[in-house]
């Protein structure tokens, strides 16, 4: 669940959280873990792929608000389940700088918007989500 409720306004019924290592070479298991979440939640082959792409694009986002592994160890990602969507929320663990540096930040945060239905970004402060995502199941699932 969000900081202030889930995105849609539903109580979700599972919420699933990992900490994850501050280090690209863990995507692949956020990736993994997404793809077996959405899976079961029975979106479409193609909502699958945008949720695992978002979750990683989310992830490295984080990773660069944060700074260098030495200064932020791990990173938690929370995923509330709904009956028809997935929020993800990356909290931060601390206070953070976003904003948009350069081409790469703002294509990300572009990719984003196209891959989610809603997608909130935190503006620095510690225990705020860095990236809060809202993803709804568009009814012609697996």
């Amino acid at each position: 669940m969000g900081i202030n409720g889930p995105l849609d306004g539903r109580l979700s019924t599972d919420v699933i959280e990992m900490r994850l290592p501050t280090g690209p070479e863990y995507v692949s298991v956020l990736r993994a873990t997404a793809d077996i979440i959405v899976g079961e939640m029975c979106f479409s082959y193609n909502e699958v792929l945008n949720i695992r792409v978002a979750v990683s694009e989310a992830f490295m986002m984080a990773m660069s608000c944060v700074g260098p592994r030495e200064a932020v160890g791990e990173l938690t990602v929370r995923f509330s389940i709904g009956a028809t969507s997935l929020e993800v929320l990356i909290p931060a663990p601390r206070t953070y700088s976003y904003e948009l540096r350069g081409h790469e930040d703002i294509e990300r945060r572009g990719l984003l918007l196209s891959l989610v239905d809603k997608l909130e970004l935190g503006s620095g402060a510690t225990g705020e989500p860095i990236v809060r995502m809202l993803k709804h199941r568009s009814g012609g699932g697996a």
